[in-house]
Parts: structure tokens; C-alpha cells; sequence
């Protein structure tokens, strides 16, 4: 019987291994790099100064004013173009030791123990569903997992985030010190040792299989030819996601979006209801300021307000998950003894005559909060299944030394059986509003001798939410 029994075992591990090699054969689905166990959000970061000056930018194919230093292509680090994307934790914690997951079923291609980029450098092979292959690069890697010819499937593990320190140009802008990201490329082409024609051979290196991480003169589309060279990672994974949701799990059926313009690109009018103490327009079209787009929800920036966002929304019962995001941007001339102002995200819970039932907080920031740069917040909703809600941005200001509150790009993408609660083209509009005069940004800087205030009180009264 014991016999027949490990021979049984046997038969099962082998069909067990014979199915995960089978099922790493093809690369259908795509996830990002980082995420895929911890929950966690991770994004490129995109720091501003005081004055609304672009200083770091570890988007792909862009040039990074916060880098210095001379490289192989004998000019300043802050004119090449990254051909791939530093990925952050994106609540301003470190994110050394952060899990690195590979992004697809693939095979490994590179995992030298002894390179030194810094950290380690993985290369995945990828063969996609109409044949073609491709190629994910990981970088900045320490406690490697894997090694050259090992089969892997998607979400298995690579290795952890490399500790790095901050070497740029702008380290009041990084208190911390503190600058641990994943380098991640997706490319064509595996052998990155031999790209760079003359007169920049310099940074051919034989033994250099995962390149140098970044182009010039030329973007890194075009590198070593047009079409076959790097390609922006988070848009090939965006897709190629097929049902896979980061973070929040995966999704057993159809994934909708529950707000209405939760891009602003729609201007005012469209789904959020807005009210202002000042009368002030609260969903602005100011190119240049926002995450993306052209308009996003400004409050702030004058004293004494009391302003508010809003969307009402009704949620399916039957959702697997619910993943509500947003980005936010905050300056101040505010003093940094104490908490002054006030930027509250809050969900209401409503009964079927909209009275409403509850109302909580799921984050704050205030004029001490991280400043100058756009921050990724999410929050699982699934506890809300089946209600109507309310999602709010509110803001309070004191009576002196104003504080810029910025939100964009604001998703409730919902994964379950049920469609969006409107059909599709018709929307809901916001509560109509006559003409408000437009805010104008201001750059806002701390003053270098604060002088003493008297906090408010904590808890400050808020106006009805219309």
C-alpha cells in the first residue's frame, strides 16, 4: 500500500510540474512587478518644488532632472531617457525589501549572482499568445530567488528591493535619504551589451546583458532599432491585464467603473457635485498642474474656506472587491508646529432616500503632509457591498497662510457580475452650478522663521454636503 501510495505521489508531482511548465509556456496575462502579495501600491514618482517646478520625474521614457552626474554617453545623467520606470511605494514608505514578483509566465533568462547594477538584475523571456516574445527586466534586486532556466509563472517570486541612498540634486525634497526602487523594463530584445552605435560605444560593455538602463540621443522606443527596442512598461501590462486586478485580488467576472468623470476631463459639470464657501470652481482647467489631463479639483489655496467634492454612487451586492484610488497634491505657506488645514477623504453611507446614515474618514491630509508631489492613496470598499455611498473631498482652511489641496485621476473600479449603476453614454451630472471665478495656483513655500499660532480645534465643523 506504501509503495503504491508514493508511487502516487510521484505521478501527481510530476503531472503538478508538467502542467506549471505547460502553463508558463505562454505569457496570456500580465501584472505589475511589485504589488502582487502585499497589497501594496506602487507608481514612478513625480516630484514638484515650492514654485510648481518639475524636479524628479522615474516615468519611462523621459529625461530626470533630479540625476546627476557624467555617464558613458558624455553628458549629464539628467539628459538621458530612462528606458524604463523606478517604481516607489506610493505612501512615501521605503520600499526596500518590497516582494518583486515575476510580471507574466516566462522562462529566466539572466540572473547573475555577481553583477553589481546596483543589486541584482534579472531578465524574464516571455512568449505571448500570437507568438511573439519579450523580454522583463528587473533591477536594483537583492535576496535572489531564481536562476537562469528556471521556469516561472506569474506572481512568483524574483527577489526583494535593493536598499539605495538618495544621490540627487534636490535632498530637501527627500528627507528620508532614502531612494530603494525597482528599475523595471519590458523590451523586444534580450542582449542590451551591444545597442549604442558610435559615438557612444562607450557604453557597450560584453559582459552587460541588461544594458544600461537608459538612451540618448534618441528615445528608448528607438533602441537598438525603431519598433524593436523598449516599450513603456505600464502600458504594455495595462494591455495585456486580460482580468487581473493589482491589489485587489482577481476578478471572477466583469470590472466596471463606478464613478462618473473621475478624471475631471469632463470639465464641472459632469458627476461631481461641488460647493465652496468662497464660490469659488472647484474643477478647473489648468494644463500643466494636474496628474493628467488637463482639469482636475482644486481646493484651497484661500483662507477661510470651507469647500467640498462630491459623487453618490450605488454599489453592486455582488462585488468581489472594491477598489477605490485617487492621487493627491498639497502645498502650503502654513507653519509646520501644528495641523492648520485640512483635506479629508470620506465616505457617507445613505438610506434609500439619500438621508445619510453614516459618515467616516478613510484619510486625511493637512499642511504637514508630504509636499510638492503627487501621492497614490487606495482603500478597499468591499465592506460597502450593496449600499449607496457617498464619496467625498473636503477642505478647511484657517485664517492665515493658505494651502494648495490637489486630487486627480479619482477610480472605484468595481469587480462583480453587475454593470454600472447608468447607462452607458447617459452619466448623471453633478448639481449645476452658476459661474464661480477659477482659483490660480500660487506658488507656496514654508516660512523660514514660523511664528507661533494657536492650532485650531480638531474637529472642525463642516458644511451640509449638497
Amino acid at each position: 500500500m506504501r509503495i503504491i501510495m508514493v508511487a502516487l505521489s510521484l505521478t501527481l508531482v510530476v503531472f503538478a510540474t508538467l502542467n506549471r511548465v505547460q502553463a508558463s509556456a505562454t505569457a496570456d496575462i500580465f501584472s505589475p512587478p511589485l504589488g502582487y502579495h502585499d497589497g501594496l501600491q506602487y507608481a514612478p514618482r513625480i516630484t514638484y518644488d515650492n514654485s510648481h517646478n518639475l524636479i524628479e520625474n522615474t516615468n519611462y521614457g523621459v529625461k530626470n532632472p533630479d540625476l546627476q552626474g557624467l555617464k558613458c554617453f558624455g553628458v549629464d545623467w539628467s539628459q538621458l531617457y530612462h528606458a524604463g520606470e523606478d517604481l516607489y511605494r506610493t505612501d512615501g514608505s521605503s520600499t526596500r525589501g518590497a516582494e518583486v514578483t515575476a510580471v507574466a509566465n516566462g522562462t529566466v533568462m539572466f540572473a547573475d549572482p555577481l553583477i553589481d547594477w546596483p543589486g541584482r538584475v534579472v531578465i524574464v523571456k516571455h512568449v505571448l499568445t500570437n507568438g511573439q516574445t519579450i523580454y522583463s527586466v528587473y533591477g536594483h534586486i537583492e535576496n535572489l530567488a531564481v536562476v537562469a532556466a528556471q521556469t516561472l509563472a506569474r506572481g512568483d517570486k524574483i527577489g526583494t528591493v535593493l536598499y539605495q541612498a538618495y544621490t540627487g540634486r534636490y535632498s530637501q525634497y527627500h528627507p528620508s535619504g532614502d531612494d530603494s526602487h525597482l528599475h523595471f523594463e519590458i523590451r523586444y530584445f534580450y542582449d542590451g551589451s551591444n545597442i549604442y552605435p558610435a559615438p557612444y560605444t562607450t557604453c557597450n560593455k560584453p559582459d552587460n546583458v541588461p544594458g544600461v538602463g537608459y538612451t540618448y540621443p534618441g528615445i528608448p522606443d528607438n533602441f537598438p532599432a525603431p519598433g524593436a527596442g523598449y516599450t513603456n512598461p505600464s502600458a504594455f501590462i495595462r494591455a495585456h491585464a486580460g482580468t487581473f486586478l493589482p491589489a485587489i485580488g482577481r476578478c471572477p467576472g466583469n470590472s466596471y467603473e463606478y464613478l462618473v468623470n473621475g478624471n475631471f476631463e469632463s470639465g464641472s459639470a459632469v458627476g461631481w457635485a461641488q460647493y465652496s464657501s468662497g464660490g469659488y470652481q472647484l474643477i478647473p482647467y489648468l494644463p500643466g498642474y494636474t496628474h493628467s489631463g488637463d482639469y482636475f479639483a482644486f481646493l484651497g489655496a484661500f483662507n477661510n474656506l470651507s469647500e467640498n467634492i462630491s459623487q453618490t454612487t450605488t454599489l453592486p451586492a455582488d462585488a468581489a472587491s472594491i477598489n477605490y484610488s485617487y492621487w493627491w497634491q498639497m502645498t502650503t505657506q502654513e507653519y509646520p508646529s501644528a495641523d492648520y488645514d485640512y483635506l479629508r477623504v470620506q465616505i457617507q453611507t445613505l438610506d434609500g432616500l439619500g438621508n445619510v446614515i453614516t459618515t467616516g474618514d478613510l484619510y486625511t491630509v493637512t499642511n504637514r503632509s508630504t509636499a510638492g508631489q503627487w501621492v497614490f492613496q487606495s482603500h478597499d470598499l468591499s465592506a460597502y457591498s450593496g449600499w449607496t455611498i457617498r464619496l467625498i473631498f473636503s477642505d478647511t482652511t484657517d485664517g492665515s497662510a493658505p494651502t494648495n489641496f490637489y486630487v486627480d485621476d479619482v477610480s472605484l473600479p468595481i469587480c462583480g457580475l453587475s454593470g454600472p449603476p447608468y447607462s452607458a453614454g447617459t452619466p448623471p451630472a453633478g448639481t449645476p452650478t452658476p459661474f464661480r471665478p477659477a482659483k490660480t495656483p500660487i506658488a507656496l513655500t514654508p516660512p523660514a522663521n514660523p511664528v507661533p499660532k494657536t492650532p485650531p480645534p480638531p474637529n472642525i465643523a463642516h458644511p451640509a454636503y449638497p
